[in-house]
């Protein structure tokens, strides 16, 4: 048997890897379907430019969310150095 199910194997970094990668393949793939693009992506009536992004909130919702996301990432990496 390849995988030891042995409860130092269960514990151990290497399946924790595993499942963590596991789960952004998921969350990459379930948000495939909520990614489409709206009315206005090269439509000559909405010549708003880069303010297309701040002003529509399918966009500025969005940006928020991943900069908001990006911030927690780089708190809790900080902290976990930390914390070692």
């Amino acid at each position: 048997m390849p995988f030891p199910l042995d409860a130092s194997y269960r514990f151990s970094g290497v399946l924790f890897k595993m499942l963590r990668r596991f789960a952004v393949a998921v969350a990459m793939f379930s948000a495939i379907s909520a990614v489409n693009a709206h009315e206005g992506h090269g439509h000559p009536e909405h010549s708003e430019g880069i303010l297309h992004y701040v002003v529509n909130p399918s966009h500025s919702v969005v940006g928020l969310a991943l900069c908001v996301a990006a911030v927690a990432f780089v708190l809790a990496i900080r902290n976990f150095k930390r914390s070692r």
